[in-house]
């Protein structure tokens, strides 16, 4: 009987939904963000975007996310529920937004640590705020 050799490098699989499955690196390094839409700072937003995105350097846990406040006021009105795309690193959110006003959204927060890559491991918290044309 041969013996199976473990390679140096561990893959887990990681049931995400629905018979989709993503293959991870098994690592203790957190996830990063590469893109937001908007773009943090942005001053001139379309107030008629209907989904926020944020895009991530590896695979997500599916049915994982935190998109947080720091005051109600400045967080868009949410008109469905999260979702991943493209194979889980990027997230998106559907929203109603309003013209002329500023928005402040947090990708997790101190207490508040879900949006984990597949392995895990929990992006450090990130503040984007954006401001919509009039």
């Amino acid at each position: 009987m041969k013996k199976l050799l473990i390679p140096a490098v561990i893959l887990l699989m990681c049931a995400v939904s629905c018979s989709k499955w993503v293959f991870c690196a098994a690592d203790e390094t957190p996830p990063n963000i590469v893109a937001t839409v908007p773009a943090d700072g942005d001053t001139a937003v379309d107030p008629g975007l209907a989904e926020l995105s944020v895009t991530f350097d590896e695979p997500m846990k599916d049915k994982n996310w935190s998109w947080c406040y720091e005051n109600p006021e400045t967080f868009p009105k949410m008109t469905g529920d999260p979702r991943y795309e493209d194979g889980f690193k990027k997230c998106v959110l559907p929203v109603q937004l309003e013209p002329d006003k500023e928005y402040v959204i947090w990708f997790n927060m101190a207490e508040y640590k879900n949006f984990k890559d597949c392995a895990g491991n929990p992006l450090e918290p990130v503040r984007i705020s954006f401001k919509t044309a009039p």
